[in-house]
């Protein structure tokens, strides 16, 4: 009988070469996953750079959680992320993303 690890090996080697990293312990993306789903939408790209954990974030049904205001509803305070854009005119001031159709300065 002909030995065949060794090319079993190699083809093993090969196709493991182009798989992603190794993922987080269980902690840490179980609590990367709750931090990304309580985010609301429009800031998760601002917080959460791509990961293998969120691969599949994304078919996750956002909360409908009271602090995630919608664009139209009215609210005295939105969260909100400020840009490294600067607004327009002699009196420009940081530009913020609060969920609203146009950012704010």
């Amino acid at each position: 009988m002909e030995d065949r690890s060794e090319g079993h090996d190699e083809k093993e080697k090969e196709r493991h070469q182009g798989d992603p990293p190794a993922r987080s312990d269980p902690h840490e993306f179980m609590a990367r996953i709750l931090q990304y789903c309580e985010c609301p939408q429009y800031l998760k790209t601002h917080f959460f750079p791509i990961h293998p954990d969120l691969k599949f974030a994304g078919l996750i049904p956002p909360l409908d959680a009271p602090h995630h205001v919608r664009a139209w509803e009215k609210c005295k305070y939105r969260e909100g992320v400020v840009l490294d854009k600067k607004g327009s005119g002699p009196d420009a001031g940081s530009l913020v993303d609060c969920g609203i159709r146009k950012k704010i300065e």
